[in-house]
């Protein structure tokens, strides 16, 4: 019964979706092995450097700017949405580092300005004080709701600038 709960939303939300949203769900599903693969055997670094075309919306023959004009753009927000839906269907989980590089890459080849932010925040919780890290995609305006709450960006990739770093190596 629940799994046919599930296949009736998902059937809901395909049907409700614009066919510029399908193709950011599907070209995130489609790339995020390869996002995970250069994260877990070249780094943080290296993936942003091999990427760095890309999020900057310099692509290639083989990666068109998928969409023309503002309107029919997926916007940040609804970028996020299709990301985890893309990955819910996935073999791969993925933490919140290749959501939101999958994420940044797909709003560069679009030409949606947006920025990847990597960040950390105190943990307090339980017995042992630690870090937490989280990596989000905002408008480069203001954090995406919920995204940032407590987190000192320490990695901004996007927004108009270079890379910047707070010591990232």
């Amino acid at each position: 019964m629940l799994r046919q709960g599930r296949l009736t939303r998902a059937a809901r939300i395909l049907s409700a979706a614009r066919s510029e949203e399908l193709a950011f769900g599907l070209r995130a599903w489609a790339i995020a092995p390869a996002v995970e693969l250069l994260l877990a055997t070249l780094g943080v670094k290296r993936t942003l450097t091999i990427l760095g075309p890309l999020q900057r919306g310099r692509s290639t023959r083989s990666w068109p700017k998928a969409h023309a004009t503002v309107s029919s753009k997926v916007q940040v927000g609804e970028g996020a949405a299709w990301v985890d839906r893309a990955y819910a269907v996935h073999v791969l989980r993925g933490q919140c580092l290749p959501r939101a590089l999958v994420q940044h890459v797909l709003h560069g080849l679009d030409g949606t300005p947006s920025r990847l932010v990597i960040g950390v925040r105190r943990d307090t919780e339980g017995s042992v004080v630690g870090v937490q890290a989280h990596a989000w995609v905002d408008e480069g305006t203001a954090p995406a709701e919920g995204s940032a709450a407590g987190f000192a960006e320490i990695l901004v990739v996007g927004g108009g600038s270079e890379p910047r770093s707070g010591g990232l190596r």
